[in-house]
């Protein structure tokens, strides 16, 4: 697999900037909880895809993004065009303990349990998601294995008084937004018996594991953390008679997807399935134009004979961008929940 980062675009440290020519030498980062600032700087660049493939378990230790700076929001326009070396071939398969978080377990019969317990396929998502707020942990059960406490079972209350009862194998199918609740809730101090209860623990292993999984997956997640390589392959943005065709019009060959125009004025192609794919600033570009053009065809301003499938394609295309960085944000405020660093005065989570 090829490099991620030695492309057309090079991250100078700390500074919201793209330059090239690449240099010669990977700009150094001092690590964030390095103490001796007389020792050796760690290196920028990131490994997470390479733990989720190979564990930490050899002689060499993989730092993890979570361990360095806060990662800083890239701006620029179009970045997705500027790398013309993304990984190639994506990764299948995973080391499980890195992929859950577990790896640095000492007890190897903990990891299994832990493993085992979160493959299990727990309660249909559509009989727990919701997206009413968790506003209050009533009772948390839990169960001693191997050295480790494991939660059987959370009751909670949502915001429009209806009881829920969740465990360990169901927070995969949650809203995100219920991990980030019971989280706060933990540390607003509203739930006193969490230490005994290892509910923070339980939380910030599965949190951990999802902020470095999606640090691999998004590109825009991934640019922020300077990762070396993403599990990604490149986005399809062009074809061959892309000039044809109208902006934020459907096409169907070769590729399924809508028409928009880079920062350049130049015609690309978004298809659905590669939204993840495009950065933050190239999609609030398209969600601008595409929320213009979607009222101007349902006020008649615009005259075009679009079917009923295909406008309820542009509203999904743009309910589809707006979770997308809507997530990022998230993503974002769940590292500072698991690094150590501070989470300030407020301590909500935005609406």
């Amino acid at each position: 697999m090829k490099n991620f980062l030695k492309s057309d675009i090079v991250w100078e440290s700390r500074k919201e900037i793209l330059v090239s020519p690449h240099p010669q030498k990977i700009t150094p980062l001092v690590h964030s909880c390095q103490k001796d600032p007389e020792a050796p700087a760690l290196s920028l660049i990131n490994q997470d895809l390479l733990y989720l493939k190979k564990g930490n378990s050899g002689p060499e230790k993989i730092v993890l993004s979570l361990h360095k700076f806060p990662a800083i929001i890239f701006n620029d326009d179009d970045i997705e065009e500027r790398t013309s070396r993304w990984v190639n071939k994506c990764v299948k398969k995973f080391n499980p303990y890195a992929r859950y978080g577990v790896e640095h377990w000492k007890n190897p019969h903990a990891k299994i349990f832990y493993i085992r317990k979160q493959k299990e396929p727990g309660k249909p998502k559509e009989e727990i998601y919701s997206n009413s707020k968790i506003v209050q942990v009533i009772k948390t059960y839990w169960e001693l294995g191997h050295e480790h406490k494991f939660i059987t079972e959370i009751v909670a209350r949502r915001a429009n008084d209806c009881i829920v009862s969740i465990t360990e194998p169901d927070y995969k199918n949650l809203n995100k937004n219920d991990i980030e609740d019971i989280y706060l809730l933990i540390m607003n101090g509203k739930v006193p018996d969490y230490a005994d209860t290892g509910l923070l623990w339980s939380l910030s292993v599965f949190i951990r594991s999802t902020v470095i999984w999606e640090r691999v997956h998004d590109f825009q997640l991934g640019i922020e953390s300077y990762q070396q390589k993403v599990n990604l392959t490149a986005p399809t943005i062009t074809f061959p008679g892309i000039e044809e065709h109208e902006m934020f019009s459907i096409i169907y060959e070769p590729v399924h997807g809508i028409i928009y125009k880079n920062s350049k004025k130049e015609k690309r192609v978004m298809r659905h399935s590669e939204i993840h794919k495009f950065c933050d600033a190239t999609l609030n570009r398209v969600l601008e134009g595409l929320k213009s053009y979607n009222n101007d065809v349902k006020y008649r301003y615009e005259q075009k004979d679009l079917t009923k499938d295909e406008t309820e394609y542009l509203k999904l295309f743009e309910e589809e961008i707006e979770e997308r960085l809507k997530y990022r944000r998230q993503m974002r405020r769940w590292e500072m929940y698991v690094n150590g660093r501070p989470l300030g005065s407020r301590r909500e989570r935005p609406e």
